[in-house]
């Protein structure tokens, strides 16, 4: 199995400054990474990347030689060019018992004559669209779009909150010199509990 995740900045939302040289440099990591999946052809092979990548105007930001090139249909087109089964798909983090709203990009490919996984199932209910399908095009699933605005996702176990994760820290003033912290009160969720472990302090 290979996975992995090249530099997101050039595609990342938060980056105001998608076109520098430095940014159009890091793009050219997901060649990198491809080309390592046809030189050691892994049985299993994963891309992750921010939703991002799937924004056509990211396009003339991902030239690896200054040609305009549309990322996501380029990653799967190369996958299947080298044997691959390719599955293509977006996960929110929420939706899998992480307390927070983070969407993530996978291109999954599995080589000929193994079983193509299939996207993982929700486990926890989540206001964003937990996990859907991405056309060959590179294009969201709009039909998934729309259902998860209409408030559509449901899942066997609630969505985790910051709260969730963090209510039972104690406080603290700023710049305080204090370096550990003993909590005040026992864990209010199961998710603390299972951070805190055996621990008494922070």
């Amino acid at each position: 199995v290979i996975f992995g995740g090249p530099p997101c900045q050039g595609f990342s939302a938060m980056n105001r400054s998608p076109n520098t040289a430095n940014s159009k440099r890091k793009n050219t990591c997901i060649t990198t990474q491809l080309g390592a999946y046809d030189f050691f052809r892994p049985v299993f092979a994963c891309l992750e990347n921010v939703a991002g990548i799937l924004n056509q105007k990211n396009a003339e930001a991902s030239g690896v030689d200054g040609r305009k090139m549309a990322v996501a249909p380029t990653i799967v087109a190369a996958m299947l060019d080298m044997g691959y089964q390719v599955r293509a798909f977006q996960l929110c983090a929420g939706a899998f018992g992480v307390p927070q709203l983070r969407n993530r990009v996978f291109f999954l490919g599995a080589a000929p004559g193994t079983r193509l996984p299939d996207m993982p199932v929700p486990s926890h209910a989540c206001s964003q669209a937990p996990a859907f399908p991405i056309g060959c095009k590179g294009k969201q699933a709009t039909s998934c779009q729309k259902s998860a605005v209409a408030g559509g996702w449901s899942a066997p176990l609630p969505q985790l909150t910051v709260a969730d994760a963090i209510s039972d820290l104690p406080f603290t003033e700023d710049a305080s010199e204090v370096s550990t912290f003993s909590y005040g009160s026992p864990a209010k969720t199961w998710y603390q509990e299972c951070l805190r472990g055996k621990s008494r302090q922070v």
